[in-house]
């Protein structure tokens, strides 16, 4: 298999374009690497990180924890799986071909540090005191005393010698961990002990021993802790994981954190008595290290190296620099969701369009060779075994149309508009009845399908070149094959691909790219232009362009390959490759590489040709829907658009905002009306047009329904719960009834969101609403099962106030969509694009009194994936504001000098009711004296005065009741006379420096006096 190394080098702007309206490449990333141990030296942190490539996995170090890694030195002698530094500053590395090398200048020179070891896998170094080194390994453990020069084996007799553990003790105690235990020495390994946790057989894949000697044991069942040298042990809890332990850590602080096969990663601060939650990373751990500033750092299997340095509460991955794995089938679902499988490893799913991505831990075999997606979103990928298919974006996975007859090792998957799956061996074609789920082999006499390439027109014909240029063609599902009389014999196919118009085009090893407008009877050589003629491979665009990839370079060709246009920007190197390239809906176009991942380019979106809108058929009267712009363009490609103007045909009925969310008014009977939008672009002006209809609600409620927006509910989350009441005439319309848990242990919020407990024992979770509509009361239930996987987050969604009042409060929750359905909420990164307008950290917006839509964002990392929640435009209306007469009453003071005033009515602006109202002055003219209250007990500055909120309980002030009085003593430098009080409020929390924007002013005129009958002599 020739392979293409793809080097491309840009930065990424999104789909904006370079001056003067040229693409460029970019790398964007790829499946991460696998890393099997740390070292850390100062501010240098080494980490081994391997691909099953030859020549890519190595030794690669950080001088800023993590941002960035360079190379050190390629492993020449296996992947590196074993890293130690000893007191000196001696760097040593074993491999998992048996090998140690060190290095005393940082890693500029290695040497051999062999001489005595007959292991063929190291899996443990530990450096001791005076040049003494433990090495682990799958024969046992091996000893030197010279610094590596020299080796011997120190565990002869025993019965298990596959090292899986090693640590030395303050106190020169070795404890090895072993698959069945733990053994010890107090004798440097002249003689051993066993010291085994937890129930027999236990596998040890973790120690750590404290500053004190505290033992601690990783297992895989839990975590055991020692305090007299593995004597006794005691099992710790870690909540409802499974346990099985695979990495520890011991910061300096004292602070553990231990990593498991799952993913999760939790911590302890007192030895590991205790354990809490300190993140999940969705991947295996295999190493846990501290870096400077108490970072800690993940490493996983096959994602890279994650770090947290808020003690776990996040993760964010660092794999800048370190190796990519190769990705050999790619595939880009409608939404922009990318599937990539890799030659050895596992298959992988990219939600940023190839920039970050997560193994799918269910997908059962190492290898992908092929990918495919239906017209229904189900997901086919080719294994070693056979070929496999998932209805879930990739979460399950079962057997693909029948696990009779299976394929194997098939390289490349087609799936028809008919509901047929195409598979290509060494064998021939295999069919795949989708809908009678059946397999059929290749009958004999079927042509072999060695290389070129399998294509589908859209005429339903298939057709096949093999790489030795010979031409195959089948009318009938691959029932039969006819071979062309002509074809490309010795032209070495390497791809194939057919046009709208059944063109075909093949790219060959040596000879060029050839065309063919007779089903392959006849081929004319398209490829002048190109500097190379080592094509490897080729797509159609939805216009007819042509895109190839050759040694060293990217070409398109608009013109059916008459002539050809280097596509090099930001290209810096390209070798041989049999892999495809692969075009996204959205006319991004991606190519894949060995070392380097997956390299993406945002082709030009060609000329405005067309624009559809996109909401429901129907809305209910006094509600609102939002529409949706999608533009066309003229080679093919899509994109959403904002329109420049919006408009509705009926005002009467329904009005648009300039977001294009369309608000229904009461009608008398369902009423269409036709919105319609404006969009500019390039010089262009395209209009479009949908109607919809605003339902009348007065029709008799026949039933009301409970929708889930989950399949199932899962253990520690969250999950959008609807109700729609459903009428006699079929129309349906969403309502907001009263939710009740009706069975299980779970919360359900006045909005419906259902929040189930991480660590609920309940098999499921029902659910009622409860609805009154025209005096009559409906109830509707649904229970769904409870389940315990966890599924992956692909989305970050916003939810909140659609409309806040000039000068109310707002609170937004942002919450990860996950595949299953359910929701997390989670606390992002939060931005409103209206200065005027913030919103804080906890997702409390304030909203201008200026009648203007807020943009809100929301971004947020989850395991190193960056989701990012498209914008939510929070409408707001201007408030206008209305003072009220402010009322004053004096009452007896029980001070001698100052009068006592109480405030009956502080109600004096016409705000939202959702908003409550804080005084916090009164302004006393003419002395212009103001007077500061404090609700919150504090100092008051100036001057000092006592303040109370009672209820109200007196008939005589006719008030409502509990209305809060403001009960104060007027200072006494307030001399007697006539005097003014003016009122100023703020919204409640808020700090009275904001008061210009809630100013409002009720007066009422005080005669004051110090007299008070009563109360002494008058002047």
């Amino acid at each position: 298999m020739n392979l293409l190394r793809l080097v491309f080098f840009a930065v990424w702007l999104g789909h904006a374009l370079v001056a003067g309206g040229e693409e460029f490449w970019e790398t964007a990333g790829g499946p991460p690497s696998n890393v099997a141990a740390f070292a850390w030296d100062g501010d240098t942190l080494y980490v081994s990180a391997n691909i099953p490539y030859p020549g890519w996995s190595g030794l690669y170090k950080s001088l800023d924890q993590g941002v960035s890694w360079e190379l050190v030195v390629y492993s020449e002698f296996g992947d590196i799986s074993s890293l130690t530094i000893a007191a000196d500053g001696v760097l040593y590395a074993g491999t998992n071909g048996g090998q140690i090398r060190k290095t005393m200048d940082w890693g500029k020179t290695w040497v051999a540090a062999n001489k005595g070891l007959t292991a063929t896998y190291i899996t443990k170094l530990v450096a001791g005191a005076g040049g003494t080194l433990y090495a682990g390994t799958r024969e046992g453990v091996f000893k030197s005393v010279d610094k590596g020069a020299n080796w011997t084996p120190i565990t002869s007799g025993w019965v298990n010698k596959n090292v899986s553990a090693l640590a030395l003790g303050p106190d020169g105690v070795l404890y090895v961990g072993i698959q069945g235990g733990v053994y010890k020495s107090t004798d440097q390994g002249a003689s051993w002990a066993s010291a085994s946790p937890g129930p027999a057989g236990t596998n040890v894949y973790a120690l750590a021993i404290t500053a004190d000697g505290a033992l601690i044991a990783g297992t895989d069942h839990g975590v055991f802790t020692s305090a007299d040298q593995g004597a006794t042990w005691e099992s710790r809890s870690m909540g409802a994981t499974s346990g099985d332990l695979r990495a520890l850590v011991l910061l300096q602080d004292g602070t553990l954190y231990a990593g498991t096969i799952d993913g999760d990663i939790y911590r302890s601060s007192d030895q590991g008595k205790t354990w809490g939650a300190a993140g999940s990373l969705n991947v295996s751990v295999s190493a846990l290290a501290e870096g400077p500033d108490n970072a800690v750092f993940a490493g996983t299997v096959y994602g890279g190296v994650l770090r947290s340095t808020d003690k776990g509460a996040t993760w964010v991955a660092v794999n800048r620099g370190l190796p990519i794995q190769d990705v050999i089938a790619l595939v880009s679902a409608p939404d922009g969701t990318l599937y990539g499988g890799t030659e050895r490893t596992r298959l992988f799913v990219s939600h940023d369009r190839g920039t970050n991505w997560t193994q799918l831990r269910k997908f059962p075999e190492n290898g992908v060779h092929g990918l495919a997606l239906g017209a229904d979103g189900t997901l086919y990928a080719a294994g070693n075994r056979g070929v496999l298919q998932s209805s879930d974006r990739g979460l399950t996975w079962t057997t693909a149309v029948s696990e009779t007859n299976q394929p194997d090792m098939a390289g490349g998957l087609v799936v028809s508009p008919d509901g047929m799956l195409f598979a290509r061996t060494w064998n021939g074609i295999y069919r795949g009845d989708l809908k009678n789920k059946t397999w059929k082999s290749p009958r004999t006499g079927s042509p072999e399908s060695t290389g070129g390439g399998l294509a589908l027109a859209p005429d339903g014909t298939l057709y096949l070149v093999t790489y030795s240029g010979s031409v195959f063609s089948s009318s009938d599902q691959g029932t039969t094959w006819s071979r062309s009389s002509g074809g490309l014999t010795g032209a070495e196919v390497n791809a194939l691909a057919v046009a709208r118009d059944g063109t075909l085009y093949a790219g060959t090893n040596q000879r060029g790219v050839f065309r063919s407008s007779d089903r392959g009877v006849t081929w004319v050589a398209t490829s002048s232009g190109l500097d190379n003629l080592k094509v490897s491979s080729l797509v159609i665009a939805p216009d007819g362009a042509l895109y190839v990839a050759i040694r060293n370079g990217a070409y398109r060709s608009t013109d059916r390959g008459a002539t050809w246009q280097a596509l090099s920007r930001g290209l810096i190197e390209m070798f041989s490759n049999s892999y495809p390239l692969t075009l996204s809906p959205d006319g991004t176009l991606y190519g894949r590489t060995i070392g380097h991942g997956v390299q993406r380019m945002a082709l030009l979106p060609g000329n405005p040709v067309g624009m559809a809108l996109r909401s429901p058929a129907t809305l209910a009267e006094n509600s609102s829907i939002p529409f949706q712009a999608e533009a066309f363009y003229d080679n093919g490609f899509r994109h959403g658009v904002q329109p420049s103007s919006w408009s509705v045909d009926n005002p009467a009925v329904a009005q648009i905002a300039a977001d294009g969310t369309l608000a229904a008014l009461a009608v008398d009977t369902d009423t269409p009306v036709t919105v319609t939008a404006t969009y500019q672009e390039g010089g262009a002006t395209l209009n479009a047009s949908r109607q919809v209809v605003v339902r009348n609600l007065t029709a008799p409620l026949k039933r009301l329904n409970i929708r889930s927006a989950a399949n199932a509910f899962r253990k520690g989350s969250s999950v959008v719960m609807t109700a729609f009441a459903e009428y006699r005439d079929g129309s349906t319309n969403p309502v907001a009834p009263q939710w009740s848990i009706v069975s299980g242990t779970a919360a359900i919020s006045a909005e419906g969101v259902l929040s189930i407990p991480d660590r609920s024992t309940d098999v499921a979770i029902g659910v009622k609403a409860t609805y009154r509509e025209n005096g009559l009361t409906h109830t509707a239930t649904l229970t769904q099962p409870l389940a315990a996987a966890t599924a992956k987050p692909y989305a970050l969604r916003i939810v909140g106030q659609p409309e806040l009042s000039g000068g109310q409060e707002g609170h937004y929750v942002a919450s990860l969509v996950f595949e299953d359905g359910t929701l997390t909420e989670v606390a992002p990164t939060w931005l409103s694009r209206e200065p005027a307008s913030p919103i804080d950290a906890a997702g409390k917006l304030r909203a201008a009194n200026e009648g203007k839509p807020i943009a809100l964002a929301a971004r947020y990392i989850e395991s190193g994936v960056t989701f990012v929640a498209p914008e939510v435009k929070v409408k707001t209306t201007a408030t206008t504001r209305s003072p009220s007469a402010l009322k004053v009453r004096i009452t007896p003071s029980t001070v001698l000098n100052p009068i006592g005033l109480v405030f009956v009515d502080w109600s004096f602006e016409n705000f939202s009711p959702a908003i409550r109202h804080d005084l916090y002055a009164w302004v006393v003219t003419p002395d212009n004296l103001t007077i500061y209250l404090n609700n919150n007990g504090g100092p008051f500055d100036p001057p000092s005065f006592d303040i109370r909120r009672v209820p109200y309980r007196s008939n005589e002030l006719l008030l409502p009741e509990n209305r809060p009085m403001l009960h104060f003593q007027l200072p006494q430098g307030l001399k007697n006379g006539v005097y003014t009080f003016h009122a100023v409020a703020t919204r409640a929390g808020a700090d009275p420096g904001d008061a210009g924007l809630w100013v409002s002013h009720g007066s009422a005129t005080v005669t004051l006096s110090r007299c008070v009958r009563g109360m002494g002599a008058c002047p």
